[in-house]
């Protein structure tokens, strides 16, 4: 049985002008429009017949002004002529509200909202599973392990039990977009810089170059298996988000609207199955997941706030490493992302940091690990952005004492 659709508008005038002292002057006012008829409880338009009631009184405050207010009932088969019926009436009454018509209720945003929000879930859940799908199947996000201190571990916790405890699943809509469709590039523009001034006149081969160029890891990993842009997806999504927010925030949803989210949800999933269903076919270098790692992490605000101070740190630590040029078999990529693991320990080892530095850095670096390959955490936000707080102090500090060398 489907339920009838309902839209109230409240509807303020001044008596003195004329157009509607009264409910009668309301009912001559409405019947001005050429298609619209009046009779007992009902309004008549085309071939079509609307459930109307209306009362009316005195605005307090203020006795020159009246309130009217209208309620227009059809049923869901009607939906269609409905929405002329309701344009008709606003076009007629609008001339003579002393203000913007109030819609009090709209049941015909409503009825489009619950045909497209499920047609959303099902896209960002399709998403959701790809992203998680991949990190497990190619990546691996518990790939790695880590020994992490008690008061590390206190930042995090663990639940068996929570019914989705994967970080992408806590992650907004829009976000979820920025894992497959943000360009980055795998290596930093200083060891560019280092690799440039390293050549003596012989030009580089385009592999010594393809890790600084900005790609998606859409256009990474998927590109070749599925025959659609990035950018084509990214638009899409980007559009779908806008009405997904609309319905959110209670927004009216059109007719045309409620199709192009029907039109995007089908272009989206088209291209998102194809992706799921080839994901065996994806192959990712070893040297390639822990930038995925950290990626699927940093969709999730407070985490990706914790892993962009991380990098500063990260960046901080790879400077110093080649600047006192370190010399352990763990630095055979000295200054590539992913080693910073190798400088952290061979700092430690060789006591070359005083200890007031090391420790909190040591503490960081496994926290940032527990982080990016521990998926199945609960995250204490409050003690994460005191760690924030901690790695820009750490920046700070080190930097003083490294310029001080």
């Amino acid at each position: 049985m489907t339920e009838p659709i309902i839209v109230e508008y409240l509807v303020i005038v001044d008596p003195k002008k004329g157009l509607a002292c009264d409910i009668p002057g309301l009912r001559y006012l409405l019947e001005a429009h050429d298609k619209l008829t009046l009779s007992n409880g009902s309004i008549s338009f085309e071939d079509s017949e609307v459930s109307f009631e209306v009362s009316t009184d005195e605005v307090v405050g203020d006795a020159n002004l009246r309130f009217f207010h209208l309620i227009l009932t059809v049923d869901e088969e009607q939906i269609v002529i409905f929405q002329s019926v309701l344009r008709a009436v606003r076009s007629v009454l609008s001339k003579a509200a002393e203000m913007p018509i109030q819609i009090l209720r709209d049941g015909v945003g409503f009825y489009y909202a619950k045909l497209a929000y499920p047609q959303i879930h099902r896209i960002e859940n399709l998403m959701r599973k790809l992203i998680t799908k991949f990190m497990i199947t190619r990546v691996g996000m518990g790939w790695t392990t880590v020994n992490v201190p008690r008061e590390v571990t206190s930042a995090i916790r663990t639940n068996k039990n929570k019914r989705h405890h994967d970080l992408l699943w806590d992650t907004d809509f829009i976000q979820l977009a920025n894992f497959l469709f943000k360009p980055y590039a795998q290596s930093d523009n200083s060891d560019l810089q280092v690799l440039l001034s390293s050549c003596t006149g012989e030009s580089l081969p385009t592999s010594a170059l393809a890790p600084f160029v900005s790609l998606s890891n859409w256009q990474r990993y998927f590109d070749e298996l599925v025959a659609c842009e990035g950018d084509y997806l990214e638009k899409r999504w980007i559009r779908l988000y806008e009405l997904r927010c609309k319905i959110a925030h209670n927004n009216v949803i059109t007719v045309k609207e409620s199709d192009e989210i029907t039109q995007l949800v089908n272009d989206l999933s088209e291209k998102l199955e194809e992706a799921v269903a080839r994901l065996g076919e994806v192959e990712v270098r070893l040297e390639d997941r822990e930038q995925l790692a950290e990626d699927a992490v940093s969709i999730h605000e407070i985490t990706g706030q914790f892993i962009e101070a991380w990098r500063t740190l990260e960046k901080l630590i790879l400077h110093i490493s080649k600047k006192i040029d370190l010399k352990n078999e763990r630095l055979v990529k000295r200054g590539a992302r992913g080693n910073i693991s190798g400088c952290v320990v061979v700092l430690r080892d060789q006591c070359y940091l005083p200890e007031e530095l090391l420790k909190p850095l040591v503490e960081l670096w496994q926290l940032r690990d527990l982080l990016v390959h521990h998926h199945d955490a609960e995250f204490d936000k409050a003690r994460l952005k005191s760690e924030i707080a901690r790695v820009e102090i750490t920046v700070q500090a080190i930097s003083e004492w490294f310029a001080e060398q």
